[in-house]
């Protein structure tokens, strides 16, 4: 707070003659003055005793007329009650005081403001007249103000283009880091020179004459390239931009100078040029004739190969139409091609065409055109007339060639070295139009297997491949699905094909049905498969027997440890078996037991593995597990599927089975293991009283079980939403509000009814359940929030504990703004509670997540403070809203003189933090008025009320008594 005398002369006020202090109207009228000024006023005792404030104090500080107290004032405007006590002595000797300094609202946020202390005599009594501003459009201004200053000195010496203040007589003024560096001086050695010391000499004299020009011309900027001369003799263009400066007082006046390098730019339009240039020789050179068409299909450009190629002159060939010098039945195609150019159908076409110049100059040309969308077209003419005889010889010598080959009878092609048939005989082509195979050239697999793709694999090894590698014969098989259902088996043959100079240019490939043979083999292979499956399988239920078992057991261990996941095995024997057997007979026994392998079968997926290892014991195997109570899960499906009644031979039977469970890698890594742990869980869940399973443990702890099935019905709880909130209010000190809520989650158990967070809590974050839970109660108290603000009720805080896997989760700040996105509740409005504990043990990591929370506007609090080991270095980093003091503290008031001095510290400590305190677990009204006496604001108990559900706490949202 600062302390200044304006230059004007302040005058005693005085309220007179006696004002009698039961005279209401007049001090009613006092107050009409006070709140007809729009800044804030007060009226003080001379000992700082509040005697009126005006409407404008009570808006602008957002303090209730009835909270106006000293101490309210005093922490209002920034004033310790010694310098309050010094400014009202010194009105003895002065007229009046002023002060200026950051004032203080009552929701925390402070502003910059003004305070006039003028002395005033009330019925002969000295009282105090403060007058109160606020500044924040003044320092705004001037923020402003200095901050537009910086960013023209910024933009002046950091702009990428060379700026100067040039004077009249062409000096220097000042220069920034661009201008020196395109100059290649440094700025003390430009105040030394002359802008003509810069430039070249033939640019010189352009650049003065054209500058004088601007400076008497008018308001025109000058914009000149220019080259600069260096230091070193080396050039720079540069591109000159000058604006004429004069002030008002002629007495400032220079060039604003902008210039840009523009050498990159100069030399690439003489690069330009010189391209232009060899592009000229290129088409005067080249052997093809290139030529352009007009709309109508005129040449109006064409290179000298015109000449040379069709024996005529190019001046006298301009104007005449591209389509007269080809034979007259192919007119009509060429003129098809130009047209489609010019209407955009098409953007590149080609033709090869019968072209008649002058005698001894007709021949086959290509005609490639190309269109640029405006109706120009450009194109090229070349010679093909060689290749075209060429042709006609090959052609008469393929046709004798598929004369020969269509004399053999198994399918033979010619591939070329990118799989496309070259060549292929009548056999073949049977069976292409039997594949539907349609295409010049299709590939040869196409052909051959009626695949997309390349041959490759076992099935269909590429021939292809094993004769550019080898350079030898080869035979492969192949295997084709048949459209009507089936698989045929081809054998295939290919041999190297080389060109004339013996180079490898494709393969000579043939294939056979050989699926007869294959067929013989797989009724022998059929006949030794049927002999594997009844030595590992079970003869009666169809099962793996204990040997298959145990091999794909062995498996399933081995892709469990590479991937990390449980296996669950899960031995069943069933109840009073021997019963049926004595009593019925063993084919009754039989038949039950297959009907137990279906309903095991049906119950369980495809990947588990359910085997029969005799008599009535059965085993199952889940695979790929990610957590130990989808075990439970299953091992109940069990017991549940062989629950329902059977109907064997008009026997009505009833089954019910044990089950012991044992867990890899948990109760073994080897199968003999896990089948001994299960077989131990079998005889506890047997003497449990059957019809149930058990779990294997080393010593058979029944708390692993419990915890397995608590976690499970904890699971169960969060999403048949079980848990409640109820809301504990805290409760303003001073005058009874309630100022916010504390939401707190309880489990309501549809048997055990209420379960105490004490007992699940620890559970949730052992399993990591407690981050769902968390967003959950987050989202839920947010809604709640929002409901009482719609029904009426004014805002107020929302507190959520946060756990630490929550605190330290990836995206915890993306969570939290969608839930208030999601139920639209305002980020000031909520306040995120966090332990001291959370964030000691990585204070940087902590701190920083903390300021992201800050930055959206959300509060944060740290709860049951004293308790933990935070340093006064470390609690200042942190952007905290609130201290919450322990109930351990708050407990003994009036008991424990320790306790009492360690919660003034505390609430010194938050006050001198610019921190709001808040007390737990006031039960008394010795431990009330000991805390509102130290100034603690808020606090939370059984006094005030006992955490209720939602529907119970509107009453307590409503302004009342606070006793």
């Amino acid at each position: 707070m600062s302390q200044t005398h304006p230059p004007q002369n302040g005058n005693l006020i005085r309220l007179g003659p006696s004002l009698p202090k039961q005279n209401h109207e007049a001090w009613a009228s006092l107050q009409q003055v006070l709140d007809a000024l729009p800044d804030p006023a007060w009226v003080l005792s001379a000992d700082g005793e509040v005697r009126l404030v005006n409407a404008a104090a009570c808006r602008i500080y957002g303090h209730e007329l009835r909270e106006w107290q000293t101490a309210t004032f005093l922490r209002a405007v920034g004033l310790g009650r010694r310098a309050f006590d010094q400014l009202v002595s010194l009105l003895h000797e002065e007229d009046y005081q002023y002060v200026e300094g950051e004032h203080r609202r009552r929701n925390g946020s402070r502003f910059p403001a003004e305070l006039r202390l003028h002395p005033l005599l009330i019925q002969g009594a000295s009282a105090v007249l403060v007058l109160g501003r606020d500044n924040s459009e003044r320092k705004s201004a001037e923020s402003a103000f200095r901050e537009m200053q910086a960013r023209f000195r910024q933009t002046f010496e950091h702009a990428g283009s060379g700026m100067a203040l040039v004077l009249p007589e062409g000096f220097f003024l000042q220069v920034n880091e661009a201008f020196s560096k395109l100059a290649g001086y440094s700025r003390h050695e430009l105040q030394q020179l002359n802008l003509k010391d810069l430039l070249h000499p033939d640019d010189a004299v352009r650049a003065f004459g054209g500058l004088e020009g601007c400076r008497s011309g008018g308001k025109e900027p000058l914009n000149l390239d220019l080259r600069f001369v260096r230091p070193d003799g080396s050039l720079v263009w540069g591109e000159l931009s000058a604006t004429w400066f004069s002030a008002e007082d002629d007495k400032t006046e220079y060039w604003i100078v902008l210039v840009q390098d523009i050498t990159s730019r100069r030399q690439a339009e003489e690069a330009l040029a010189a391209s232009e240039e060899r592009y000229r020789q290129v088409v005067h050179r080249v052997r093809d004739v290139l030529f352009q068409l007009d709309d109508e299909i005129r040449f109006v450009f064409l290179n000298p190969a015109w000449e040379k190629l069709t024996g005529l002159e190019c001046g006298k060939s301009l104007g005449r139409r591209l389509t007269e010098f080809v034979t007259e039945n192919q007119r009509d195609s060429l003129q098809n091609l130009c047209v489609s150019l010019r209407e955009g159908e098409r953007q590149v076409c080609e033709g090869e065409f019968f072209f008649e110049f002058t005698p001894g100059h007709d021949r086959w040309l290509r005609v490639t055109l190309m269109g640029d969308g405006c109706g120009t077209v450009t194109g090229t003419l070349h010679d093909i007339q060689e290749q075209k005889v060429d042709k006609d010889r090959l052609l008469d010598e393929r046709q004798f060639l598929q004369a020969v080959i269509d004399g053999v009878c198994d399918p033979l092609l010619v591939v070329g070295l990118d799989h496309r048939v070259q060549l292929m005989n009548k056999a073949a082509r049977r069976n292409a139009t039997m594949l539907l195979v349609d295409g010049h050239h299709p590939f040869c697999y196409q052909l051959h297997l009626g695949r997309r793709q390349p041959c490759s694999g076992d099935y269909h090894p590429c021939p292809m491949a094993e004769v550019r590698t080898t350079g030898q014969p080869v035979t492969v098989v192949h295997y084709r699905d048949e459209k009507e259902g089936g698989q045929r088996v081809y054998e295939v043959q290919a041999s190297p094909f080389r060109d004339a100079d013996g180079r490898l240019s494709g393969i000579i490939e043939s294939f056979r049905d050989i699926t007869y043979l294959f067929e013989a083999e797989e009724q022998l292979q059929e006949k030794e498969s049927r002999l594997d499956y009844l030595v590992q399988h079970d003869l009666l239920t169809g099962l793996p027997n204990r040997n298959l078992f145990l091999v794909r057991l062995r498996r399933m261990i081995s892709r469990a440890m590479q991937s990390g996941k449980k296996l669950g095995v899960l031995l069943l024997d069933l109840d009073r078996f021997k019963n049926i057997n004595d009593s019925l007979g063993h084919d009754i026994g039989d038949l039950v037991l297959c009907e137990v392998a279906k309903r095991l079968t049906t119950t369980l997926r495809d990947s588990d593995v359910v085997a029969r290892l005799g008599g009535d014991e059965f085993i199952v195997v889940l695979d790929s597990l990610s957590a130990a109570e989808h075990v439970e899960a299953v091992a109940r499906k069990i017991l549940a599927a062989l629950t329902p009644q059977l109907e064997i031979r008009d026997c009505q039977l009833f089954l019910t089975g044990s089950l012991g469970i044992s867990l890899f890698p948990d109760d073994g890594g080897e199968p003999k293991e896990l089948l001994k742990a299960a077989d131990t869980a079998l005889f506890r869940a047997k003497q449990a009283g059957r019809n149930s399973f058990s779990f294997y443990t080393p010593d058979m702890n029944a708390r692993s079980k419990e915890l397995l099935l608590l976690e499970a019905s904890f699971r169960q709880a969060i999403e048949e939403e079980q848990l409640v909130l109820h809301f504990q209010p805290q409760i303003d000190l001073f005058t009874g509000h309630v100022r916010g809520v504390e939401a707190l989650v309880r489990w309501e158990h549809p048997e055990k009814g209420m379960i105490s967070p004490g007992d699940f809590i620890p559970l949730a974050e052992e399993t990591g359940l407690i981050v769902p839970m968390g967003e959950w109660v987050l989202r839920q108290a947010c809604r709640h929030a929002v409901r009482w603000r719609d029904l009426g009720f004014a805002p107020i805080r929302m507190t959520v504990n946060i756990s630490a896997r929550q605190f330290l989760k990836e995206r915890l700040i993306e969570t939290v703004l969608g839930i208030l996105a999601e139920t639209g509740l305002e980020p000031d409005d909520l306040e995120l509670e966090i332990t001291e504990s959370m964030i000691m043990h990585d204070i940087e990591r902590a701190t920083g997540i903390m300021n992201r929370i800050a930055e959206t506007g959300i509060h944060l609090a740290i709860d049951d403070f004293g308790t933990g080991y935070s340093s006064l270095a470390h609690l200042k980093r942190f952007p905290l809203t609130t201290l919450k003091i322990d109930r351990a503290f708050v407990k003994d008031i009036g008991s424990n003189l320790e306790d009492e001095a360690i919660i003034k510290a505390i609430i010194a400590l938050a006050h001198s933090l610019d921190l709001q305190v808040v007390a737990e677990g006031i039960e008394t009204m010795e431990q009330y008025g000991f805390l509102k006496e130290n100034g603690c604001e808020q606090g939370q108990g059984f006094l005030f009320s006992r955490p209720v559900p939602a529907d119970r706490i509107s009453p307590l949202l409503r302004p009342r008594p606070l006793f």
